[in-house]
């Protein structure tokens, strides 16, 4: 049998199996703290960047926004625990879209992150909003329980997902 069509059958194999989702243990919901080890994190001003992903030859609809965003602890102790950044356009109520991250700040420090949020601008469309979006973000400590970011919600993952994940290739897992 041929090396090369084993490996990618393998490799198409670990796209179809799916696993647990190791951060949410399968229940597809992460709990964010309600208490935070330091309540001392400032947010920097963001910078935000859009670029549409063109989907055939039609008017794309579809955005990739890069929200980059420095974040100082100012406190004594350790800030960890997870971010939100909520995307809007300006001047259209009802509409965002919403990336989490996983943050690690020690005491007296800055560091950047960047979030990375789809906007999907097809319902605005079909609403009469044609003009070019203005992107608008907040930035906020999230609490309470979400979709887990890793999983979307489904408390499961496929292996070569588990991998990439692992490598630290999907967003800021825990």
């Amino acid at each position: 049998m041929n090396v090369c069509f084993v490996a990618i059958v393998a490799f198409l194999a670990l796209g179809a199996v799916e696993i647990p989702c190791p951060y949410c243990h399968g229940t597809g919901k992460i709990q964010m703290s309600a208490v935070l080890n330091s309540e001392e994190l400032a947010f920097g001003k963001p910078t935000i960047t859009a670029e549409g992903i063109q989907m055939g030859c039609s008017r794309s609809d579809l955005f990739q926004v890069k929200v980059d965003v420095t974040m100082s602890n100012q406190g004594q102790a350790d800030w960890s625990g997870w971010v939100e950044a909520s995307v809007t356009v300006a001047g259209v109520a009802g509409w965002n879209s919403t990336a989490y991250a996983k943050v690690d700040v020690k005491p007296g420090s800055t560091r950047s992150y960047t979030f990375a949020v789809m906007a999907d601008l097809t319902n605005l469309r079909a609403q009469g909003f044609w003009g070019a979006p203005i992107f608008e973000t907040t930035l906020q400590k999230a609490q309470g329980l979400i979709l887990c970011p890793i999983c979307d919600g489904t408390g499961k993952i496929t292996v070569f997902t588990w991998i990439i994940t692992m490598a630290g290739g999907k967003g800021n897992a825990p």
